[in-house]
């Protein structure tokens, strides 16, 4: 029985190294080129003209217009003007990126140990 369950558990971690693996790390690297497509892009976009990207997302995140509000009788737009959004997507870019750093650190580890 225990004989049995070692030989299955060897294996199975060999099919993983074998099958599983050599997957994961093509998929991550795609993930990683897709991503980072994006962050051009929309990075760009956001360099190029904030405004414009920040309205776009409205309009797709909201199916109505209560997201228009005026900056002289809304508290939200008093306390956070457009600015601090702004600084906030080039925030969550930058994490993003590092995010990014991290994962493809431990791909290359991953890689190097499987051979």
């Amino acid at each position: 029985g225990s004989r049995a369950f070692v030989s299955a558990c060897g294996r199975t971690n060999h099919s993983l190294k074998q099958d599983v693996f050599p997957l994961l790390l093509r998929s991550l690297k795609w993930s990683a080129i897709g991503t980072g497509a994006f962050l051009v892009i929309f990075g760009g976009t956001a360099v190029i003209d904030f405004g414009w990207l920040f309205t776009q997302f409205h309009f797709l995140s909201f199916a109505n217009d209560l997201w228009l509000l005026d900056p002289y009788n809304d508290y939200l737009i008093i306390m956070f003007p457009q600015q601090f959004f702004f600084e906030a997507t080039l925030f969550i870019g930058f994490l993003t990126v590092v995010d990014f750093g991290l994962i493809a650190f431990a791909a290359r580890i991953a890689r190097k140990r499987l051979g």
